[in-house]
């Protein structure tokens, strides 16, 4: 399996280890920059467009994750992704976003579904996300 197809499935799937590793990690200025300077970013709690907003609104929840002592952890699952020979893919996954206080109890588990636009331009960039909370609309 060799081929463009392949290479470009594994491309993404490294990216988005790359991408959620980051904002677990509170590499919030690394995270941001995975997006496209005008992208569209939104979820049941944001709706923001370009990365500099983008980047804005993770690091305020960022820290105020750190300051309560929560850590996240993104977990993706079921990821399909329809990919074109034009640098473009569309990617629907599954990911469960664990909330740990540091305790030895587990505070929360956020099931989502990550809707994504990305776009090859000698590197990934995410150009849209729609996040949808299960439970929630």
């Amino acid at each position: 399996m060799n081929d463009p197809l392949s290479n470009q499935f594994f491309s993404i799937l490294q990216f988005y280890g790359e991408h959620f590793a980051r904002i677990d990690e509170g590499d919030i200025q690394g995270w941001a920059g995975d997006f496209a300077d005008d992208a569209k970013f939104v979820s049941p709690t944001t709706d923001v467009t370009t990365a500099e907003k983008i980047f804005n609104v993770a690091s305020k929840a960022h820290e105020m994750r750190s300051q309560q002592g929560l850590k996240n952890r993104h977990y993706q699952s079921g990821v399909h992704i329809n990919a074109s020979s034009d640098g473009r893919a569309s990617v629907t996954s599954y990911v469960l976003v664990v909330m740990l206080d540091g305790s030895e109890t587990q505070q929360r588990l956020l099931s989502t579904v990550v809707r994504d636009e990305l776009v090859y331009k000698g590197r990934w960039t995410v150009q849209a996300r729609r996040i949808s909370f299960d439970g929630r609309q």
